[in-house]
């Protein structure tokens, strides 16, 4: 079988058909079908239940027999394992920790784009094998290594994808302490190629060679040329983004990302500031066009500060903005003007906003009544 692609529901069914014809459940046969394509991977031998089962003692001992790597895939779909009962049974007594199982992938053809997937993605890997990828593209590199069945494994979770490098198999102890996370503009995929994993809604899988992808520079760059006040925000960015809650928010616009920041940030006695920008005036939107392609364009884009540094969580709004959530972009105040005009065409005449000036700089409490609607509620305390 070459890819994953050949997988279908139809060949899941003659497989379950032809290792187990007198027990074929009709049931499980209408899940089968509610899935195209499947691919074959590893699962917990430890998860799968088995419990309240009655199962034939003589067919657990002869599964026992094989040899695993040849024994024949279980099905598993929906939390549910479908075909393997005695298989399964087997691999528990034999204390193996996993087993092979064909599981169903959810195409994310339709609606490829949308609120509902995350623009961004993320790839964890390691930085001595970063000139290969470069040179081969995520996809013809993986499938010699590390991925199973050439499927590259990326997460809309910064953190679940320096995760998955940390544990991956058959990696030098030396890349654990050189793990780096590559930036996967979801506008690059195939949608042909690229799947929804069903029992992991944080990841996508995608069948393909992928060369378009962004180094998070954010992780391997020192900080040890940093002022003490940027080593100070940069500190307290990280412990924020360690903060379980935060997983949440990555989603979410600037003035709620700002809140759930200065929330967290008062818990912990840490002075924070905001800064508000007016939106860019009308001139600004017919010279550049591509800035009315973001979401909330017209409204004030709303920025958290510590120390005199802007810290903007949702800087991946902007046209060739690279940084995002787990890795924001981090501006000097001095030095603001010039950035968010570049990027965002802010700081521009005649704005309508904050009695005409261009921006507001100063505490959360007074400009979030200018900008919040009443009914916007605080869920993070």
């Amino acid at each position: 079988m070459s890819s994953t692609i050949d997988i279908t529901s139809d060949y899941i069914e003659q497989h379950i058909k032809k290792y187990d014809s007198k027990h074929f459940n009709q049931a499980f046969l209408r899940i089968i079908h509610r899935y195209k394509f499947w691919t074959l991977e590893n699962v917990s031998v430890e998860k799968i239940d088995l419990e309240s089962l009655w199962l034939n003692h003589g067919n657990i001992q002869l599964y026992k027999r094989f040899d695993p790597s040849t024994m024949p895939p279980i099905v598993m779909a929906e939390g549910k394992l479908i075909d393997g009962f005695h298989r399964s049974a087997a691999a528990k007594e034999l204390n193996l920790q996993t087993i092979k199982a064909y599981v169903p992938l959810k195409h994310i053809k339709e609606n490829f784009i949308n609120e509902n997937i995350p623009r961004i993605l993320y790839y964890g890997t390691y930085k001595p094998l970063l000139k290969n990828i470069n040179e081969l593209g995520l996809g013809e590199f993986v499938k010699d290594t590390i991925e199973d069945n050439s499927m590259v494994h990326l997460y809309d979770n910064f953190k679940l994808a320096k995760e998955y490098a940390k544990n991956k198999k058959n990696i030098s102890v030396d890349f654990l302490d050189q793990i780096i996370v590559l930036t996967i503009d979801i506008k690059n995929l195939n949608p042909l190629k690229t799947f929804q994993d069903p029992e992991n809604p944080n990841l996508i899988k995608y069948q393909g060679v992928i060369k378009d992808f962004v180094l998070n520079q954010n992780i391997i760059s020192s900080i040890r040329d940093y002022s003490p006040e940027r080593k100070m925000v940069q500190c307290i960015v990280t412990n924020f983004l360690d903060d379980k809650r935060t997983n949440n928010y990555q989603n979410f616009d600037s003035k709620s990302i700002t809140r759930v920041f200065v929330n967290w940030a008062n818990e912990n006695n840490i002075r924070t500031e905001v800064i508000c920008l007016s939106p860019p005036s009308e001139e600004i939107f017919q010279n550049r066009p591509e800035l009315k392609n973001r979401k909330g364009f017209d409204q004030p884009h709303v920025i958290p500060m510590i120390c005199g540094y802007a810290i903007d969580f949702t800087a991946h709004q902007f046209p060739n903005i690279t940084n995002n959530f787990w890795n924001p972009l981090i501006t000097s105040y001095s030095r603001l003007q010039n950035i968010y005009f570049e990027i965002g065409g802010y700081f521009t005449d005649s704005p309508t906003w904050f009695g005409g000036r261009t921006h507001y700089h100063g505490n959360w409490g007074r400009v979030s009544r200018k900008i919040l609607p009443a009914d916007f509620k605080d869920d993070f305390l």
